[in-house]
């Protein structure tokens, strides 16, 4: 691995828009759909089972290279190897995850250790065992607590705080756990896996509170609304292409949609009610939605986009922003989602800073 692999080309022009899919909505704003950077990732896995790239909250990217996993410093534009096994013929990191604070990074590798980093000292603070086969995806409940899925079906949770190498194990998928993803309140766990199946799990006990059986597919794609509790979408693979809204209160599912393509990830936007979906076979395009009419605002396809299956992605911290990883080796930084809504000052009761 050569240390300058991570070419940037920035994309200046980004006004050469087409509104056709917006005819409906003439008010709406434009998203470019021209990345604004793009950075060379060789090594970058083709495997739609794995979850190897996240932002953290404090503007940093990490994305796992087969042996090693590097850092892009959004905020001073800068690459840095973080971490590297010693020993090339060791297993590969297969998942990575930052904690909410951006803080701590957890690594899971193939053999079904999750590692714990620090990302100041850059170096491990702790192993976590448990589990028989890879880690494929990581998903933390606030800044303590984080749970592992692997290709051994099992879904386990681990606590900072405690000695034990997980306080829970979930059972039910017969299959590889690929997707993973904690309710913004922390209450609910929603996984999705290679057998076709999304569980809802709690936080205090460690039977499943539903089993949703209605997608072909695997399910890799998994969000929570930010904006509405219970609300949770999914979308599966190449032989479902489906994305699908749940209420996890009355465990019903409340709409769905047809993509034309399978579905390998999906963000809810922190700052609005939208969501963008990446895809693979046989389109590789990303696609920005308005929800609850699921209507497509954009779609980023042909020379823009990835030219091979968008595998993996994350979004910023600001909520704006969301980077796509493709097996065409390349990441590449969108511009989808509108910026957070400025807080109106209430005229009855004004901001304390104007008070004489």
């Amino acid at each position: 691995m050569k240390d300058q692999f991570p070419t940037v080309t920035p994309f200046s022009d980004m006004e050469n828009e087409d509104n056709g899919l917006l005819s409906s909505l003439k008010s709406y704003r434009k998203i470019p759909k021209v990345p604004y950077r793009i950075l060379d990732a060789p090594g970058l896995v083709d495997d739609f089972y794995l979850n190897v790239i996240d932002w953290s909250a404090k503007n940093y990217v990490a994305v796992s290279l087969l042996h090693s996993v590097w850092i892009w410093d959004e905020n001073q534009g800068k690459v840095s190897k973080f971490c590297e096994r010693e020993q090339q013929d060791t297993e590969e990191y297969t998942a990575v995850s930052w904690d909410p604070k951006g803080n701590i990074l957890a690594l899971g590798d193939g053999q079904g250790i999750c590692q714990l980093w620090d990302h100041q000292a850059r170096k491990p603070i702790r192993c976590f065992n448990g589990h028989a086969e890879r880690i494929d995806c990581i998903s933390w409940n606030g800044s303590n607590v984080f749970s592992t899925g692997s290709k051994d079906g099992s879904i386990l949770t681990c606590d900072l705080r405690s000695p034990e190498n997980y306080v829970a194990c979930f059972n039910g998928h017969k299959d590889e756990v690929c997707g993973l993803k904690w309710s913004p309140d922390g209450s609910q766990l929603a996984s999705g896996g290679n057998d076709n199946r999304v569980f809802i799990w709690s936080n205090r006990k460690t039977e499943p509170e539903a089993k949703f059986t209605e997608h072909n597919s695997a399910i890799k794609a998994i969000t929570w609304s930010p904006h509405q509790q219970n609300l949770l979408l999914t979308a599966g693979g190449y032989s479902d292409r489906t994305i699908k809204v749940w209420n996890t209160l009355s465990m019903s599912m409340i709409n769905e949609v047809e993509t034309d393509s399978q579905v390998c990830n999906i963000i809810f936007s922190k700052n609005s009610n939208e969501f963008v979906t990446a895809h693979g076979h046989y389109t590789n395009h990303i696609v920005v939605w308005k929800y609850p009419e699921m209507i497509k605002l954009s779609i980023i396809d042909g020379d823009h986009s990835h030219s091979d299956r968008v595998l993996f992605m994350a979004d910023s911290p600001d909520g704006e922003k969301v980077v796509s990883g493709s097996c065409d080796e390349t990441l590449k930084f969108w511009n989808v989602f509108p910026p957070k809504p400025q807080k109106k000052e209430s005229f009855l009761f004004p901001s304390i800073v104007n008070l004489r």
